[in-house]
């Protein structure tokens, strides 16, 4: 399955992980695809999608922002941002999301070290 997943084109990659990913999170599709209320489960989930997108594909925070129901870039942005430093090794950085951020890459059979850089300034991470 591994095998297949590195020859995915980059669009089936994305409705993999968006699919898959939604699944896993116990997020609909429909709730996926639409912006949700703010801090809600459905919206707390989200965040994961967000970083999987950003770190395995190479779309922009736009495009992801339009394909997660988000009016404007800079929410995807934020939830990235604050993602990346809930899974950083620093002292606010939470185990929870560690461990589900990994149970999810292990779903979608993505390794954790295949990402993408976004030009975001990650610290030395």
């Amino acid at each position: 399955m591994e095998d297949v997943i590195k020859q995915m084109t980059q669009p089936e990659l994305i409705d993999h992980i968006i699919t898959n990913g939604s699944k896993y999170l116990g997020i609909g599709e429909i709730e996926t695809m639409e912006g949700v209320h703010y801090r809600t489960k459905q919206w707390e989930r989200k965040r994961y999608l967000i970083s999987v997108l950003c770190d395995h594909t190479i779309m922009t925070f736009k495009e992801i922002a339009i394909k997660l129901g988000y009016k404007q870039h800079s929410v995807v942005i934020y939830h990235y941002k604050n993602m990346k430093d809930d899974l950083s090794g620093e002292v606010y950085g939470s185990n929870k999301t560690k461990q589900i951020y990994n149970e999810l890459l292990t779903y979608l059979k993505l390794q954790n070290n295949d990402t993408i850089s976004k030009g975001i300034k990650n610290d030395g991470n």
